[in-house]
């Protein structure tokens, strides 16, 4: 970024290339329900009322934020299988099947040292997780860092939505006074975020094979930025899959 705490980013005078993907985070102010209000029309309050009640025509709706380290890594195993089904939707590499990964988030939930920083919640529809998430909460500012939704039944009513009024709800009920969506474009990000924050690239080379493949990476890097800032394009690329895990 080009400001890290208030100050000019050093790193920002060197010759820098535009990020992919930009950055969101949405100003919390007020109590829930006046923030609602003003980022959410009535009728699409209406409807979102009316999916909620929809999945609780499947089940009991609950927004739960477990504590026990058994119930912290049980709700975590299920946020990587579900992301793990929406990584072979899209076609991209699933990063958690990487050694590491997956116990790398396990350990930063439930290890004393660190667990204070991190928030894991998941909504839960009769006895199915229907959508979970893990967060981090640092100098009143709430980071979307991982979240998913099941498949089957609960994903027609969009229960990945209705969590998220609730981590923004309890963002707010915490006292936040941001909510940083982190990088990424997604749509939904801008139905909530008022600030974007521009993200830059360094790549540069020590000698002059590393040189030629700098060259190479800034121009895979501006194609693909083209790619995912074109709604035409990144609609007909998601659809076709990115099989080659380009964009992972």
């Amino acid at each position: 970024p080009d400001v890290v705490g208030g100050q000019r980013n050093p790193f920002s005078f060197l010759p820098l290339a535009a990020n992919p993907s930009g950055a969101h985070a949405a100003t919390l102010s007020g109590d829930w329900e006046a923030f609602y209000a003003a980022k959410r029309s009535n009728s699409t309050r209406k409807n979102d009322k009316a999916k909620r009640r929809k999945l609780g025509d499947l089940g009991e709706v609950r927004f739960l934020e477990p504590s026990e380290d058994s119930d912290i890594r049980r709700t975590l195993a299920e946020l990587f299988r579900q992301k793990a089904g929406q990584f072979a939707r899209m076609g991209v590499v699933d990063v958690f099947a990487r050694p590491g990964f997956a116990e790398f988030f396990a350990e930063l939930a439930t290890d004393p040292a660190t667990r204070s920083l991190v928030h894991v919640s998941r909504l839960d529809v009769g006895d199915i997780m229907a959508a979970t998430n893990l967060g981090l909460v640092h100098c009143g500012r709430y980071y979307h860092v991982l979240a998913a939704y099941a498949d089957g039944e609960t994903a027609r009513f969009g229960p990945g939505a209705a969590h998220l009024r609730d981590l923004l709800r309890t963002a707010i009920e915490r006292g936040c006074r941001e909510f940083d969506f982190t990088i990424g474009d997604e749509p939904y990000k801008r139905e909530w975020a008022d600030s974007t924050l521009a993200l830059r690239d360094l790549h540069t080379g020590a000698t002059s094979a590393g040189w030629i493949l700098a060259l190479s990476v800034r121009g895979f890097t501006r194609a693909k930025r083209t790619i995912k800032q074109t709604p035409a394009l990144w609609r007909a690329f998601s659809r076709a899959g990115d099989r080659g895990g380009l964009f992972s």
